[in-house]
């Protein structure tokens, strides 16, 4: 679920992970609590109210689909997720392998 690419806009636009932006909105806000600047903030809390609002979204529509699913389907369609991380499916500035990059790339 954290790993599902999702879209989001701070200065540029982009798809990546909850997980992904949670770590940046955190590096972010930790910079504004030493240096409280306006920019800092901003992109913190952009990044931070995102990610919570798409963890949310994310969270509620896997137990929506939990309970309504048969398990073979959520397993299969939890495997298929596992193995389309693996390819370049994440598109974001903030990542030190290049602009498009799957989840081994864009985590580091």
């Amino acid at each position: 679920m954290l790993l599902l690419p999702v879209p989001f806009v701070v200065l540029v636009t982009g798809f990546a992970p909850v997980a992904r932006l949670l770590l940046i909105g955190g590096l972010t806000a930790s910079v504004w609590v030493v240096d409280p600047d306006g920019l800092s903030g901003i992109i913190g809390g952009a990044l931070l109210g995102q990610a919570l609002v798409w963890g949310a979204v994310l969270y509620f529509a896997t137990r929506f689909a939990a309970r309504r699913r048969p398990p073979r389907a959520v397993a299969a369609a939890i495997a298929v997720l596992a193995v389309a991380s693996l390819f370049p499916i994440y598109t974001t500035p903030f990542s030190s392998t290049g602009t498009s990059s799957n989840v081994l790339g864009i985590l580091d």
